[in-house]
């Protein structure tokens, strides 16, 4: 995941990067399917922007936690990514 913090040029904040690259090195060290939250994250982020997701945190101190309108935008990008880890998902997810 990223934090929702930007920088002054309105990208989002790669703090939190080194963890998603271990994340990426776990996962093919043992094999595994991947969903990186961190990629589509940032975009999610980016696209709307500072303001346009700040309802999507759960207070205006918090950029770390989600709001539920923010838990349902990132168990979206969950079921979005899933049939693309892993293609025979997509026969069991409804749209």
């Amino acid at each position: 995941m990223h934090r929702r913090r930007f920088d002054e040029h309105g990208k989002a904040t790669r703090e939190l990067l080194p963890y998603a690259e271990a994340m990426k090195i776990v996962a093919k060290e043992k094999a595994v399917d991947l969903v990186d939250l961190h990629t589509a994250s940032g975009i999610l982020f980016e696209k709307l922007g500072d303001a346009g997701s700040a309802d999507l945190s759960c207070s205006t101190t918090d950029r770390t936690h989600f709001s539920e309108k923010g838990a349902k935008a990132i168990a979206g990008l969950v079921l979005n990514l899933l049939p693309v880890a892993e293609p025979s998902l997509k026969t069991l997810l409804k749209p």
